[in-house]
């Protein structure tokens, strides 16, 4: 029994995107914030010819990192408190932006300053909107 067997029955969450073969005709991509019940279908389908899984790698941070470059997915259903959007995302920027703007649309200045303090908190601070690309020294004229 390898590694991979012992998650059938189980949920893995996703913190990239990676393809998965749900059975031998179908596949699905899992992204950041992504959970799925592993059935033995999907074991199977994700063997190799040497009879390994990415699967096996489950309970190996190290190995994903060496794999992928990061920590791609780990057992069990999302961590609670953790975002299901992947800071700087486009999901994510279009969901801040959603909060902020819902937030000033209400009526009272406290109850705008409540609600923008609350994206902050959960989004962090508003995203650059503009950045130096080349600083000369010196003086220009020749």
């Amino acid at each position: 029994m390898s590694a991979a067997d012992t998650l059938v029955g189980e949920e893995i969450h996703f913190f990239g995107s990676i393809t998965v073969m749900v059975d031998d005709f179908r596949s699905w991509v899992a992204a950041y914030g992504s959970v799925v019940s592993i059935t033995a279908e999907m074991v199977e389908s994700s063997r190799d010819r040497h009879g390994d899984s990415w699967l096996d790698l489950a309970d190996d941070a190290s190995r994903q990192e060496r794999r992928w470059g990061q920590v791609m997915f780990a057992r069990g259903p999302w961590p609670d408190g953790l975002p299901r959007l992947l800071p700087g995302s486009d999901d994510w920027a279009e969901a801040r932006e959603n909060a902020r703007k819902a937030a000033h649309h209400l009526l009272t200045p406290d109850e705008r300053r409540a609600a923008l303090a609350t994206v902050e908190m959960e989004y962090g601070p508003a995203p650059k909107t503009s950045r130096t690309i080349l600083k000369l020294t010196g003086d220009a004229r020749g």
